[in-house]
């Protein structure tokens, strides 16, 4: 991506590229790929692992930003949150001792809203260095200030891994300020990723750590799914039904509701018509790191629908 001196960037390069988030994005399918079929990952998640340690930013902050080349981009609870849960459903909880604690620190103690939200971009209130003063700007000026809710779901899904009790009251706030963003029909959504249900996914997958809680909110997004199928089988729009598609069973899985099984088989059958010869789905439209420039991957979109067949 083009972030160079025409738009006020000041770095070695002018044109970026990164695979941090995505890698850890790809990890969590493949962990979940792996067990079902009792497939032993361990040196290759103690390589990944070792990868995204050398990829954590060189600050006072420390964590990560989606492209850590762009000094001008700070560290982000998006990243923050995915990152824990790789160390997390790894056994490595040791790393996120060593490597996420401050900017958990900051983000909960020093940008969370009266909302319960919490902010996407993990900075310092006071006392910001001359670096940070310029992510600051460039957060007000070009990428947008505030909560995203789909980013607080993940994040904070991952605080529920990591210590739900000593994280309480920043769960339950939070819970709040997602269910408030919660659309009428039933789906939340997404500031930094395209079609209506990945940001519904993460929002349900935080709810159901509590599975006694929020049924009113789990109907409203079973009736959202219901109404939201194509005749096809697919979800959403045709530039990324695969991903939908992919998101909509894993919602489906969670939600566990007899009458959305027939759903759930139809929706898988899409997918397995649409797996190209090689074994591969076509890329699609899935993150907004830039307007009118979307982050599509094959393997992304693979690795979801692989997920969604288990």
């Amino acid at each position: 991506m083009y972030l160079g001196g025409m738009e006020g960037f000041e770095n070695e390069i002018d044109i970026h590229s990164s695979d941090t988030f995505q890698r850890a994005l790809l990890n969590d399918c493949l962990l979940e790929i792996a067990h079902s079929f009792n497939l032993n990952l361990q040196v290759f998640i103690e390589k990944e692992n070792q990868y995204i340690e050398g990829r954590q930013n060189k600050d006072n902050i420390g964590a990560w930003s989606y492209f850590p080349t762009v000094q001008e981009i700070a560290a982000d609870i998006d990243d923050l949150g995915q990152i824990m849960q790789q160390f997390i459903k790894t056994g490595n909880g040791k790393l996120v001792d060593k490597y996420c604690i401050k900017a958990i620190s900051i983000a909960v103690s020093e940008r969370t809203q009266p909302s319960g939200g919490i902010e996407t971009w993990i900075l310092p209130k006071v006392n910001l260095t001359e670096k940070q003063k310029k992510q600051d700007l460039f957060n007000s000026t070009k990428w947008g200030k505030g909560a995203d809710v789909e980013v607080v779901a993940n994040f904070v899904y991952a605080l529920t891994l990591l210590d739900s009790e000593k994280y309480k009251s920043t769960i339950e706030k939070a819970i709040k300020y997602i269910i408030s963003e919660q659309k009428e029909q039933g789906y939340w959504e997404s500031r930094w990723y395209y079609g209506k249900l990945y940001g519904t996914y993460v929002c349900l997958r935080l709810l159901n750590e509590f599975p006694t809680q929020y049924g009113a909110v789990k109907q409203k997004i079973k009736d959202f799914l219901i109404g939201f199928q194509n005749a096809d089988g697919s979800f959403d729009e045709n530039q990324y039904k695969n991903l939908s598609t992919s998101f909509a069973i894993f919602c489906m899985n969670l939600l566990e509701f007899p009458e959305l099984e027939k759903m759930k088989n139809s929706a898988q059958q899409f997918l397995i018509e649409h797996q190209h010869e090689n074994g591969s789905w076509k890329a699609e439209n899935f993150i907004k790191p830039k307007a009118h420039e979307p982050y599509k991957s094959k393997t992304l979109t693979t690795a979801y629908a692989l997920k969604a067949l288990l």
